[in-house]
């Protein structure tokens, strides 16, 4: 929003936030306004009036008015933010100043519509707990569905972290839509008509892939003799290849584990978190469980955790990988390289997908040798290590750590048991797949065949896999004691 608007665009401005300020109830108050204008420092640009609806005009064309309205506009609900932090009507104005600011995910016109139908909706009588739902089946965490009304869902919504996406927005809005409270009311008119203008189609998260992640830290200072790791937990909807990553829910676990333990007491967690079962469920198997590794633990037998009341490995049952905590979590690693040869993966095709497995030498003497090798292979998309990843002698180990955070390597695997990696080709053969984007699939039907010899090759596999579009962006800051 710049300067002063064509006439018709403004009016629809003012007219929406003369009635979004009028629902506060104190506005009724000329002390009231007179404070919020003070503390907006709006006080000497805005004439006092009688008559309080007056009054909040004067306001608005002052504000929208001004050289800078999105300043101004931002001036006014913090000051209201101070004087009525409580008052229901907040929300609203703050997802109207979002909306006019250009900090939410659709265009002003289609976002002050959405405000001003939905006001008119009887969403009152949605219960808490319905709504809740609705939030969480719409991509929102347990932080949005913690919010206990329309307007505080869809501000959440709107504005947080991330890439912009409307998506969860109008997928809330689709299902308010659809909820008994407002289907047939005179009232959900406005709402069903600016979702039919917009094309949203019906809420279906039949392809959705349920992504749980696993991520292990160290609890405290590296020491590798008695390092202890602290559990966290979230699990995502993404639309697959390579959709929107959304976040349901957290587990924020304070107990730290030593590595001997996390086989034995970690999967424990999981097992307990209820939430966790119940998407699951809905799943219905389109699962993909993550474990997000420093890399002291890349070589930690993840796929094994024995989770739920049968005991049963959790690699035996949904396609388990690791990955790089380090990749993950930092934001100063150039994602381009890793989306490149990521797009490579996912486009290419072949009759035996195990040939664009590269198994380069790991007998390096400086680490730069394998960084000019895949200089010139700019389409590869995935090693093969001749060795475990916890065995490479420092050289091979420093090379291997650049192939990932610098060159962009998605996908490796390795054999934890040191064996012949022939082996590990011949037992995944049989599970034949054209695309290399199959393999985590291919390694589960793998891993099922030879459950019941422990000593099988297919027991000792770990699987790399580092999807870039798959890394939500806001994963740190609710875990306490994190910037």
């Amino acid at each position: 929003m710049k300067g002063i608007d064509p006439s018709p665009v403004r009016l629809v401005r003012e007219t929406l936030l003369n009635t979004l300020l009028c629902a506060f109830p104190d506005m009724q108050r000329r002390e009231f306004r007179r404070d919020v204008l003070t503390t907006a420092g709006l006080h000497m640009e805005v004439a006092e009036r009688d008559i309080p609806r007056e009054h909040v005009r004067a306001i608005v064309q002052s504000v929208l008015g001004s050289p800078r309205p999105s300043e101004s506009l931002r001036l006014l609900e913090d000051a209201l933010r101070r004087h009525a932090a409580h008052d229901q009507a907040l929300p609203w104005l703050e997802l109207a100043v979002a909306s006019l600011t250009d900090s939410a995910p659709l265009p002003e016109g289609i976002m002050l519509r959405l405000i001003e139908v939905l006001r008119k909706t009887p969403y009152e009588k949605i219960a808490y707990r319905t709504l809740a739902r609705y939030t969480a089946d719409c991509g929102g965490s347990a932080l949005a569905a913690d919010q206990s009304t329309v307007p505080e869902v869809l501000l959440w919504l709107a504005t947080r972290r991330g890439p912009v996406d409307p998506g969860p927005l109008l997928r809330f809005a689709t299902r308010l839509n659809d909820d008994p409270h407002i289907v047939g009311t005179r009232e959900g008119e406005g709402l069903r008509a600016l979702l039919s203008d917009l094309n949203v189609p019906a809420t279906n998260q039949a392809d959705d892939r349920l992504i749980i992640q696993i991520r292990l830290e160290a609890a405290g200072p590296d020491h590798p003799a008695d390092e202890r790791y602290l559990l966290r937990g979230a699990y995502y909807r993404q639309r697959p290849p390579d959709g929107p990553l959304e976040r349901v829910n957290l587990l924020l676990h304070d107990e730290s584990f030593s590595k001997d333990e996390l086989i034995g007491k970690a999967p424990s967690q999981l097992t307990q978190w209820a939430a966790l079962a119940q998407e699951l469920h809905r799943a219905g198997g389109r699962v993909r469980v993550e474990f997000i590794l420093p890399s002291a633990l890349l070589g930690h037998e993840a796929e094994l955790w024995a989770v739920g009341r049968s005991g049963r490995a959790i690699g035996h049952n949904f396609p388990v990988v690791v990955r790089s905590l380090e990749r993950y979590s930092d934001p100063w690693i150039n994602p381009e390289p890793w989306r490149r040869r990521w797009d490579n993966l996912l486009s290419s095709r072949s009759d035996d997908a195990l040939r664009q497995i590269e198994w380069p030498s790991l007998e390096i003497k400086q680490p730069g040798e394998l960084a000019n090798w895949l200089s010139d292979r700019g389409d590869v998309a995935c090693l093969g290590l001749c060795l475990p990843y916890n065995e490479l002698q420092p050289a091979a180990r420093q090379a291997v750590d650049d192939a990932l955070l610098t060159e962009g390597v998605p996908v490796m695997l390795w054999r934890r048991d040191s064996g012949d990696p022939n082996e590990l080709l011949t037992a995944l053969r049989p599970h034949g797949f054209e695309r290399l984007s199959e393999l985590p699939d291919t390694l589960l039907r793998c891993r099922r065949a030879g459950r019941f010899d422990k000593d099988h090759v297919s027991q000792h596999i770990t699987l790399l896999w580092d999807d870039p579009y798959c890394v939500d962006p806001a994963q740190d800051w609710p875990f306490e004691g994190m910037a």
